[in-house]
């Protein structure tokens, strides 16, 4: 059984897998962080290392849109609900 995920963790993970589920591919670093409201592109980096260590997604260092979430199927299912507006539009998205 793998480690809980913090609220923030569950937050941005909750973000990727219905970014994916509707864009197709994984957000950039800096779309992760506006949309979770996250201050610094560094915390979101430690966090997504975090999430990584926890076995919840894989990256590929130094590749951008390289996240891959581990078990998708909680994102396929309808589990991750989005709420707000559409995904393309700036303003902050509440997973």
């Amino acid at each position: 059984m793998r480690a809980p995920l913090t609220s923030k963790q569950k937050k941005i993970y909750d973000f990727i897998a219905t970014f994916i589920a509707s864009q197709k591919k994984a957000p950039y670093i800096r779309e992760i962080q506006e949309a979770c409201q996250v201050n610094s592109y560094k915390s979101v980096v430690d966090k997504l290392l975090s999430i990584e260590k926890k076995g919840y997604i894989k990256r590929r260092l130094n590749k951008h849109r390289s996240i891959k979430l581990v078990n998708p199927l909680m994102a396929e299912q309808g589990q991750v609900r989005l709420e707000g507006k559409e995904l393309g539009q700036k303003e902050k998205i509440e997973v």
